[in-house]
C-alpha cells in the first residue's frame, strides 16, 4: 500500500481567516481612540529645544476631525513660520477621534529631534513646544505618515 499526500485544507482556511482579520485589526488600531499603542512619554507633555527663549503667543496647529481616515486632510496649517522670541512656540491640538503623533524627522544641526517629538497626542489633547534654534524642521504623524506631515521654519528675530 502506497501513501498518497493530500493537501491539508486547514492551512488555507487559516490563511484566509488571517487575511480577513488582520486588516480589520489595523483599521481599528488607526481609527478608534484608545486602541493605539502608547509609548512612554505622557501625551500632551511640553518639551523645549535648546534651552528655549520664552515666546509670546503660541502658533496653533489643528489635527482636524476625520484626518485619520480622510487622506485629503492634514495638519492645519501644515506649513508655519516662527520668529525666535516673538512667536516661537507651537501648540498642536488633536480634534480628531484617533490618536496622532508629532514626530520630527529633520531639523537644524544640534537639535535633539526626539526630545521635541510627542509620540502620542490623544483625542482632545494638546502638545506645545518652544523652538529656539533657527532652521527648517519637518515632522509627520507616525500613524498616518502618507498624508499627515508639516514643515516649520524658525527664523531669528
Amino acid at each position: 500500500m502506497e501513501y498518497e499526500a493530500k493537501p491539508d485544507g486547514r492551512l488555507w482556511a487559516l490563511i484566509i481567516i488571517a487575511a480577513a482579520i488582520i486588516p480589520s485589526m489595523v483599521a481599528v488600531e488607526l481609527a478608534v481612540p484608545g486602541f493605539q499603542a502608547r509609548f512612554g512619554v505622557s501625551p500632551g507633555s511640553p518639551s523645549t529645544s535648546g534651552g528655549g527663549v520664552s515666546s509670546g503667543v503660541a502658533v496653533q496647529v489643528i489635527m482636524p476631525a476625520g484626518v485619520s481616515v480622510e487622506h485629503n486632510l492634514n495638519f492645519q496649517p501644515s506649513t508655519i513660520t516662527l520668529v525666535v522670541g516673538k512667536n516661537n512656540s507651537v501648540t498642536w491640538t488633536n480634534k480628531d477621534g484617533a490618536d496622532h503623533t508629532v514626530t520630527f524627522l529633520t531639523g537644524p544641526a544640534g537639535v535633539n529631534l526626539g526630545s521635541i517629538s510627542d509620540p502620542d497626542v490623544g483625542s482632545g489633547q494638546s502638545f506645545t513646544i518652544t523652538l529656539s534654534t533657527p532652521g527648517t524642521y519637518t515632522y509627520h504623524c507616525n500613524f498616518h505618515p502618507a498624508w499627515m506631515h508639516g514643515t516649520i521654519t524658525v527664523v531669528a528675530a
